[in-house]
């Protein structure tokens, strides 16, 4: 195939791009200010792609299980039909998990790269079909006026900016359905700002100063994570030099102001920007000596998307050729990564701080709520970086390796803030040996130190959930924890039930029962 090459440049809110030509390899293109890109870039480079192909035609391992889930996931979708989505805005009061749009770039995403793998047009025009359907009936973030409206979109608008360039960038790579119109449309809908709403999500993506004017004080931790997820990916996608290098330069900032209103609650210390706090920053969330994440006292879902959020920004940018995220100052990232993968595994970690910031959310220590659920997680990333393309030593990632080796761990899943699936699209050749090496018979032993379980066996690869005490019918068991925020995680296979009261863990981290 002939190699396909674009170049495009912004004219006020949308790139016009140029002409695309036939579709087989990555390309570097350079743009008007001499920034150079590669294409596809996001989540996955022309390399990537053509080893997934070749890994899933032969069934090797990771790579055939993943796809296997990802097979799985997509044919719960059923017929995709453009008159299922209808969302207009996004804004505060629709924002969350099952924002309509937000479900629709998983759908999105997971289209794209399914017919990435096997070829098959149905799947790249389902994803088309989604994406264009917003781009026709979108109009903007919040509502113009309202200081509120516009909080906690941000991560709705992350998702939604991730999933759907990611998308786009391999239909645009290789799906002759997919035109320069297309692109043109896809991009002009970030930019959307009309019919009485406060932003574009543009606006959002580049911290646009128009923000001053919203409650926007959650940019911080996973918040700010998973908003620049969607930065760099439509900067990859629209070839946006400038937004590329202001994440880049959040990431590597040096943020040692925390927070004003020091004797507030917890939850009410907001980052003193003035002062030089960055929620985007690596150094802002992550202990520098440690790798102790500030979402560690919070619950481990929380702090694995906010890590993970943080391992894609880094892995997006070294598709792009730069790995000095990955590397930045003294590898922190693999610092957070092998700090979070000791802890779920349930190892005691090397240290921890209780002290405020580090402890941020209150004064409990670490939490064991949701430890070991790793169901949002791009750890492989960051493994087959620091194992294929660093010169980490080995020691630096002992805890990663044994999680990404673990049986249950090595197969990714879908996800729905982070891209998911990365052991398919982001293992390289390399993998297949050292997975065949490293990679356990299905009793490897979890290590839990805590309540006086020293060892569980995982027979069997579980499904975790998490429940409440209005949604028992979520779990085949449940026990109530505790009389207030009634949680537990409960786990189909064996029927474990572990009680995680969050506010006062030392109440009852232990187990209720194994049977």
């Amino acid at each position: 195939m002939n190699p396909k090459k674009w170049t495009s440049c912004i004219i006020a809110f949308v790139l016009i791009a140029g002409m695309l030509g036939l579709p087989g390899s990555k390309t570097n293109v350079a743009s008007a200010d001499n920034a150079t890109f590669t294409h596809p870039g996001i989540l996955q480079t022309a390399t990537d792609i053509q080893n997934m192909r070749s890994q899933v035609a032969a069934q090797s391992e990771p790579w055939y299980s993943t796809y296997t889930y990802l097979k799985d996931t997509v044919t719960s979708y059923g017929t995709i039909s453009a008159n299922d989505y209808t969302l207009t805005n996004l804004k505060r009061s629709n924002s969350g998990s099952y924002n309509e749009m937000r479900l629709a770039a998983n759908k999105v995403y997971n289209l794209a790269l399914m017919y990435t793998v096997t070829g098959n047009n149905t799947y790249a025009e389902g994803a088309r079909t989604i994406m264009l359907k917003y781009a026709s009936i979108f109009k903007g973030v919040g509502t113009n006026g309202d200081s509120n409206s516009v909080y906690d979109t941000n991560l709705d608008v992350g998702v939604v900016a991730l999933k759907f360039t990611a998308a786009a960038e391999l239909l645009r790579y290789d799906y002759a359905g997919w035109s320069s119109a297309d692109t043109n449309a896809l991009i002009a809908m970030f930019h959307k700002n009309e019919s009485g709403t406060a932003v574009s999500m543009y606006q959002l993506l580049a911290n646009d100063a128009v923000l001053a004017s919203y409650d926007m004080d959650n940019i911080t931790h996973g918040h700010a994570a998973i908003l620049r997820l969607g930065s760099m990916a439509y900067a990859i996608f629209a070839e946006d030099a400038d937004l590329l290098e202001v994440v880049k330069s959040d990431f590597t900032a040096n943020s040692t102001a925390y927070f004003t209103n020091q004797n507030a609650a917890a939850w009410q210390k907001k980052p003193d920007k003035s002062l030089g706090a960055n929620g985007y920053s690596l150094l802002y969330n992550y202990n520098s000596s440690t790798g102790q994440s500030k979402e560690s006292d919070r619950d481990q879902q929380h702090a694995m998307v906010n890590l993970s959020s943080f391992i894609t920004v880094a892995h997006m940018a070294w598709n792009q050729g730069d790995n000095s995220l990955y590397e930045f100052n003294n590898r922190t990232l693999l610092k957070a990564v092998d700090f979070s993968a000791r802890y779920n595994l349930g190892y005691d970690v090397a240290a921890y701080t209780s002290a405020y910031p580090w402890n941020h959310h209150g004064n409990q220590g670490i939490t064991t709520f949701d430890r070991g659920r790793v169901t949002e997680s791009t750890f492989s990333l960051a493994y087959n970086y620091y194992k294929f393309s660093s010169s980490a030593a080995t020691s630096e990632y002992a805890y990663l390796t044994e999680m990404i080796n673990h049986p249950l761990y090595a197969i990714d899943r879908n996800s729905f803030d982070v891209p998911g699936f990365s052991a398919l699209t982001a293992s390289p050749a390399a993998r297949a040996l050292d997975y065949t090496s490293n990679v356990a018979a299905l009793n490897h032993t979890v290590h839990w130190q805590y309540s006086g379980v020293t060892r569980m066996v995982n027979g069997v690869p579980a499904l975790w959930r998490v429940c409440d005490w209005t949604r028992e019918r979520y779990c085949t068991r449940w026990q109530q924890c505790s009389n207030e925020r009634h949680q537990c995680d409960c786990r189909f296979a064996v029927h474990v039930f572990k009680c995680s009261y969050k506010s006062k863990p030392a109440l009852c981290q232990h187990w209720i029962g194994n049977d």
